[in-house]
C-alpha cells in the first residue's frame, strides 16, 4: 500500500514528532495542509485547528513531556473581559488572545 501524503512527509521527523503526529492521523485522518515540517488540520472535532510540528520541545511542567501538537479551540465566554484572563492563570499552558 502507498503511503499517504501526510505519513510520506512525516516518515523522516524525530520519533517523538512523528508518533504524536500518526496519532492526529488515525484520529482525524488527512491534514487540511501539510509542509515538510508541519501538518495542519481545520475544524476537525472540537478543535479550530490542529497543527502537528516536526519539531518538538521537552517541558516540565507539570511533569516531563514533550509537546510537538498545537490545540486551538474556539471558546466564547460570556465572563466580562477582565475576568477572561482568569482561565489562562488555571493553566500554564494556555494562552489568551
Amino acid at each position: 500500500m502507498a503511503a499517504t501524503g501526510a505519513s510520506q512527509t512525516i516518515k523522516d521527523w524525530p520519533e517523538e514528532s512523528r508518533e504524536a503526529a500518526k496519532l492526529v492521523i488515525d484520529r482525524y485522518g488527512e491534514p487540511s495542509e501539510l509542509t515538510e515540517t508541519q501538518l495542519t488540520w481545520y475544524r476537525t472535532g472540537p478543535w479550530k485547528r490542529i497543527v502537528a510540528f516536526k519539531t518538538f520541545y521537552n517541558h516540565n511542567y507539570p511533569i516531563p513531556h514533550i509537546d510537538s501538537i498545537s490545540l486551538t479551540a474556539a471558546w466564547w465566554s460570556s465572563a466580562p473581559p477582565v475576568r477572561c484572563p482568569l482561565v489562562v492563570m488555571m493553566s500554564r499552558r494556555t494562552s489568551w488572545r
